[in-house]
Order: C-alpha cells, then sequence, then structure tokens
C-alpha cells in the first residue's frame, strides 16, 4: 500500500511543476423562494398637533385640499399627515408633515432650534428651501415632525414660525 501512496504522490507532484497564471472565476448563483410577503403596517398619526401661530408674510391661504397638495418628496410620505399653506401665486409656501423625518440627506449647515419645548434642527437646503426638523418622546413614527419652507423665504421668516408653534393635543 505504501509504494502504491508514493507513486502517487510522485505523480501528483510531477504534475504540479507548471502552474497557470489565468485567472479562473468561478459564478455560484443562490436563489431563495417565498411564498409569504410582509411589510410595515401604514401608521395613522392623526391630525398634525401644532397650532402655527405666525407664517412668512407671502402665505395668503390657510390650507390646501387633498387634491390641491403637490406632489414632491416632502408631501408623498406613506402614513404622514401634512399641512401646506400656498402663497398669492398659488405655489406652496410652507408645509408641516407629521409621521417621519426629512426624506433626504440633508448636508448643510444646521442649527440648534426649540419648537414648543422640544429640540430640533433648522438650516437651509441647496435650492434655497429651508427645513426644520424635530422628535419627541423616542422619536417614532408619529413623534416625528419637519416643517418645509419653500423658496423665497428669509431665515427671519423662518424663526418667527418656529417661535410661534404651539403643542395641541394629539
Amino acid at each position: 500500500m505504501r509504494s502504491i501512496l508514493a507513486v502517487v504522490l510522485v505523480a501528483i507532484t510531477g504534475c504540479a511543476g507548471e502552474v497557470s497564471s489565468v485567472p479562473t472565476t468561478v459564478a455560484v448563483t443562490t436563489s431563495v423562494t417565498s411564498d409569504t410577503t410582509t411589510s410595515a403596517p401604514t401608521q395613522d398619526c392623526g391630525s398634525v398637533p401644532y397650532r402655527v401661530g405666525e407664517l412668512p408674510e407671502r402665505v395668503v391661504s390657510e390650507e390646501a385640499t387633498a387634491d390641491e397638495i403637490p406632489q414632491d418628496q416632502f408631501t408623498t410620505l406613506p402614513g404622514t399627515t401634512s399641512r401646506l399653506w400656498f402663497d398669492g401665486e398659488g405655489d406652496p409656501a410652507v408645509v408641516l408633515v407629521r409621521g417621519a423625518l426629512p426624506p433626504i440627506d440633508w448636508p448643510g449647515e444646521k442649527g440648534e432650534v426649540f419648537i414648543d419645548g422640544a429640540r430640533g434642527v433648522a438650516g437651509p437646503l441647496d435650492d434655497g428651501t429651508w427645513m426644520v426638523a424635530w422628535f419627541e418622546g423616542q422619536g417614532q413614527g408619529c413623534d416625528q415632525f419637519f416643517m418645509i419652507f419653500y423658496p423665497p423665504v428669509e431665515p427671519s421668516e423662518v424663526e418667527r414660525t418656529i417661535a410661534s408653534l404651539n403643542r395641541t393635543a394629539g
């Protein structure tokens, strides 16, 4: 038995002297099938529990009906509740959203603000829009809020509006 093993080792060693430098690629495909799907239930946050005492001067109309709300990245978040105000041209001026934090990266400068006792951040986006974001309690779901001030808007108008927010029941 030892002689056969020695012959096999010598034969293998002799073949191993020349090594190929051609790379080899091995493709592995894995597939999984499932008969069930799951999705998180959409939350029902109810109305936005803030009274807005002061808005930018260009705001002329109170809130919009559902068919008047523009479909943008801020107003189309599933499970959120929004309040929207328009300017004299019929364009959106301010939106207040309950049920989410802003859906975009916010790499710009931010400053700390307080919204009726809750700590938040505010600052401009690259396109001239101003954003304010905060949360209450544990910051889950319906405890998340943000406001968008569509351009043109002055920082002082944002500050006055934030200072005028008063939490109501809900």
